[in-house]
């Protein structure tokens, strides 16, 4: 399951996401959106192994503060196919 998260300060960092996560279950990978300049843009994504894992973190996780900001959590909307084990983004 793919998580959207909203509202990261400038500090946070991907490894601070994959581990805030990893307390709900196995992240595939977790990522902050930067621009072209490299600066964070303020929001990132996080992969869960289930989406079992993935409702019990946006459960837990969305409107709580984290690193001095409020979280905005939910499911990612995206379109993706999962054939196998690879993931393809449209």
């Amino acid at each position: 399951m793919k998580i959207f998260i909203g509202n990261l300060g400038n500090e946070i960092a991907s490894s601070d996401l994959f581990q805030l996560f990893s307390k709900f279950g196995k992240v595939m990978w977790a990522d902050i959106a930067r621009d072209r300049n490299n600066n964070p843009r303020g929001f990132g994504y996080v992969y869960m192994h289930t989406a079992t894992a993935g409702d019990s973190a946006i459960a837990a996780l969305n409107k709580k503060k984290f690193m001095q900001q409020y979280l905005s959590v939910s499911e990612a909307l995206c379109n993706e196919k999962i054939i196998g084990k690879t993931i393809f983004y449209q």
